[in-house]
């Protein structure tokens, strides 16, 4: 059975020193590598149901482990738990992929679909951890252009009380603040803090 309903967090990381050490507490594996820009897009007439906190259209470039680029469109929704705020996917598949190829085609479609370009989230390095003990799950700690560190955890699943829980027992494995974490999405999160003004 296919899992539904991508719910994320994103945290931000004030020392990566003490944070690799947490990692590693908990003896977390790497199990994946990679770097991507991701070319942000927003409509060129737009519209008044485009909320750029809840829809991203983007064009990623992949750069590692292999060159090709992605149109991504995602929808999220703001959940209010009963202790935090997270980010749920509107779409059963998350991110849904609407174009793999190069570069170029991927900026002419958007063209076409009369986008504009507006700035790039430039991702220098990112890596999955995979945790087994005492809770199984995967989180992503990235170096960010202009934002430093920060980690992404994902849970996916459609009980938004499951789902919350779930977060909060990572949070509290990792002995995380809630002040640390931020429910907005990163291209949002971004701009905020480039002082740009959708």
């Amino acid at each position: 059975m296919t899992k539904k309903f991508e719910s994320e967090i994103r945290i931000l990381i004030d020392n990566m020193d003490q944070f690799h050490k947490k990692l590693e507490k908990f003896n977390a594996k790497i199990i994946h590598q990679y770097q991507f820009n991701d070319h942000i897009y927003i409509p060129k007439e737009t519209t008044s149901n485009w909320n750029p906190n809840e829809k991203t259209m983007r064009i990623r470039e992949h750069i590692l482990p292999d060159k090709f680029a992605q149109v991504l469109f995602t929808e999220n929704q703001t959940i209010a738990g009963k202790t935090f705020q997270f980010k749920r996917s509107k779409y059963p598949e998350g991110k849904l992929a609407l174009f793999k190829g190069d570069l170029l085609t991927a900026q002419q479609l958007l063209q076409a679909w009369d986008f504009q370009y507006i700035f790039m989230v430039e991702k220098k390095a990112g890596k999955l951890f995979e945790i087994l003990h005492p809770q199984k799950f995967i989180i992503a700690v990235e170096e960010i252009n202009h934002l430093g560190h920060s980690a992404e955890i994902e849970v996916w699943g459609e009980d938004i009380e499951t789902i919350e829980q779930s977060f909060l027992k990572i949070l509290s494995l990792l002995e995380i603040p809630l002040e640390n974490v931020k429910s907005n999405s990163l291209p949002y999160i971004v701009a905020d803090h480039l002082k740009y003004k959708f």
